[in-house]
């Protein structure tokens, strides 16, 4: 069954089918819904001041997405319990299946949705490299870097806990506070993960990179060695905060999830405390607010609503559309966001 988003006017594409009517000034009809998009409908939007507009999505479109990803995460799984080893033949065909995926992910902005919505109960490291890898590949084009390198960097988030297939399951798994031997050995899995990675062929030099820099921080304070800003790659400064930002927002056995909104603050910290790159991640921040634009919210009073919209001066205190009536989050400090999906 086919249903509407709302998709940022900026990610609309030739094809796209209208959910619903567009008006404009004295409530007269500009575009009505089922309406295929072309070019000149598109700017006809844009000359209306509208940021977003509801677009059907086809369910064969979500079909196909839910395929690539389950086929992928199955993949990703047996490279991580050991069942399968990666080959070059391997790493050709998670790269080309990644791409794709991305591809049918034409309503970018609502990707991380997607992958909420995805709810599989699987590997955990499997699902949060795919995820790292597909958001990553979103900041890449965020950035707007050259197609053959959102490759190598969706590629690099996919592989980047690649390590981790050599740490016992056990303590990966262990929902009490590791000793300090096995938190060493889970911070081995960065080494582990490089030299298996030395022995691929035709391994790009950035992925081998982000294997082994995607723990360190820009002041020094990371691991395995410390290095500093300077030292690190590129891509490694961007997959080390798509890493934070999924870890904090996935369930996992030793921890519970918190909310995105909240997850971005607590990235903000470690921003202020110099241990992430700020450009990259002021970047990340000031694109993310648009993924949640339609999202449901959960609220501390017990109300549902929708996100209509983020202020620039308050970003965490979305204006909310609530029984058909916008509400600023801003004007009632003591209710909180308990959830957003």
């Amino acid at each position: 069954m086919d249903r509407n988003e709302l998709i940022h006017v900026d990610d609309l594409m030739q094809g796209m089918i209208l959910g619903e009517d567009i008006q404009g000034k004295y409530d007269l009809l500009v575009l009505s819904r089922g309406k295929s998009l072309t070019d000149q409908n598109i700017s006809v939007i844009k000359a209306q001041g509208l940021d977003y507009v509801y677009i059907k999505l086809s369910s064969s479109i979500e079909n196909e997405i839910e395929k690539q990803y389950d086929m992928l995460l199955s993949e990703l799984k047996d490279l991580f319990t050991g069942a399968s080893q990666i080959t070059l033949t391997l790493k050709n065909h998670i790269g080309d299946t990644l791409k794709h995926l991305l591809e049918n992910l034409t309503h970018k902005t609502h990707m991380l949705m997607e992958l909420k919505r995805l709810k599989v109960k699987d590997h955990y490291t499997a699902k949060h490299c795919l995820n790292v890898a597909l958001l990553s590949g979103l900041m890449g084009q965020w950035l707007e870097l050259p197609q053959e390198d959102i490759e190598e960097l969706v590629l690099a988030g996919a592989l980047h806990d690649i390590g981790k297939a050599f740490i016992s399951q056990d303590i990966l798994n262990s929902p009490r506070k590791l000793k300090q031997s096995e938190f060493k050995e889970v911070q081995n899995h960065t080494t582990y993960g490089y030299k298996k990675l030395c022995e691929i062929p035709e391994i790009p030099e950035t992925v081998l990179r982000v294997a082994l820099e995607h723990h360190e921080r820009v002041d020094g304070s990371g691991y395995p060695v410390g290095k500093t800003n300077e030292d690190l790659h590129f891509f490694s400064k961007i997959i080390s905060i798509m890493d934070v930002f999924d870890a904090s927002t996935t369930t996992k056995i030793y921890g519970a999830r918190i909310h995105p909104l909240k997850a971005l603050r607590e990235i903000d910290v470690l921003k202020d405390q110099g241990k992430i790159d700020s450009t990259l991640f002021k970047y990340f921040i000031n694109n993310i607010y648009k993924t949640f634009v339609g999202c449901t919210v959960e609220l501390s009073n017990g109300l549902k609503g929708e996100v209509a919209f983020f202020h620039k001066l308050s970003p965490n205190r979305p204006i909310l559309r609530i029984d058909g009536k916008l509400v600023n989050l801003s004007h009632h400090p003591t209710v909180d966001i308990v959830d957003i999906y």
